[in-house]
């Protein structure tokens, strides 16, 4: 279940009656079951007589082809036999000064298709404080390659970048204006109304339910 309205606490005096009321609204979210499924076929002379371990490279390639279709469905799935994604064509977007509940807010650019030519870092240093704090605390960045590209370049308006490279091997995040980054390659690149960055608390925004 999901709460879809908070509690209405309330100050009351010493000696003062309270009453009850209708809050918190709760409401349940529906996981339909859904099969990804590989079907290769191999002969049994071939696994019987292959100087290789055929049947460990049929499930090795399975596996990174689960994860590939996986990952493109967590960002742009259409519901069909498979997860709802992050970028859905079912979602509304508005802009972050209209957000309301279900619907997903955005900050543009300010210009088509690529950053403004004046403080084109200005959107990323904004875009975390559209989220309240105990969402923003927690909140990380999801972007595609070729949109780290772009991105490593730009700077505040004191000439700092807004790039911090980390150190994978030391477990060192990448950060951008202090936040972490994930790199997911299923994330469109920059474009004409392309969502290219996103900015959230994941745990909190989307769920995946694996079944037993």
């Amino acid at each position: 279940r999901i709460n879809l309205r908070g509690s209405t606490a309330r100050w009351v005096g010493e000696g003062t009656s309270s009453t009850t009321d209708t809050t918190p609204s709760y409401g349940e979210l529906e996981f339909p079951a859904m099969t990804l499924l590989a079907e290769p076929e191999v002969t049994t002379e071939a696994l019987d007589d292959a100087s290789i371990d055929i049947e460990m490279m049929l499930a090795e390639d399975g596996q990174y082809d689960f994860a590939e279709k996986e990952s493109a469905a967590y960002i742009s799935g259409d519901g069909d036999k498979k997860p709802v994604g992050l970028l859905s064509a079912s979602h509304t977007y508005v802009a972050s000064a209209s957000w309301e509940w279900k619907k997903i807010g955005y900050l543009a650019t300010g210009s088509d298709g690529a950053f403004a030519g004046t403080g084109p870092g200005d959107v990323i240093v904004k875009l975390p404080h559209e989220l309240k704090a105990e969402f923003r605390q927690q909140g990380s960045w999801l972007v595609g390659r070729s949109t780290i590209g772009a991105v490593r370049a730009l700077r505040d308006s004191q000439g700092r970048y807004l790039w911090s490279e980390g150190d994978v091997s030391k477990g060192v995040p990448n950060t951008l204006n202090g936040y972490v980054v994930h790199e997911d390659e299923q994330m469109p690149a920059i474009g004409s109304g392309a969502h290219a960055m996103a900015f959230g608390d994941w745990r909190r925004a989307y769920i995946i339910v694996d079944r037993v």
